[in-house]
């Protein structure tokens, strides 16, 4: 899987209908992966090898999750499928992030 991830410039998490956390407590083998895909970027990132990672909809829930480690994080009273918001910057260097610089306000 390391050789795999090696090969690629970046991440991206889509949507869909798969289960996350078993309910026990425990990730299911997708968010597993998930988990190792997350702290292979993490890691390579902090290295200061850009490796950018992006969840939509539920590969966001994914991301969440699996960056927290904790499932409450993805659930009630923000876990709607009809909820938006805008993104809010809470200090100036988020907005120049390699991933934000770019956006116009």
């Amino acid at each position: 899987m390391q050789t795999l991830l090696g090969k690629l410039n970046g991440i991206l998490w889509p949507g869909g209908e798969v289960t996350l956390w078993n309910g026990t407590g425990e990730l299911t083998k997708f968010a597993q992966m998930g988990d190792f895909i997350y702290k292979w970027v993490l890691a390579n990132n902090l290295e200061g090898n850009w490796i950018p990672l992006q969840g939509t909809c539920l590969g966001f829930k994914m991301l969440s999750l699996v960056a927290s480690g904790d499932f409450n994080v993805i659930s009630s009273p923000y876990a709607d499928n009809d909820w938006t918001t805008n993104i809010k910057f809470w200090d100036s260097t988020s907005s120049q992030s390699e991933l934000y610089k770019n956006m116009t306000q």
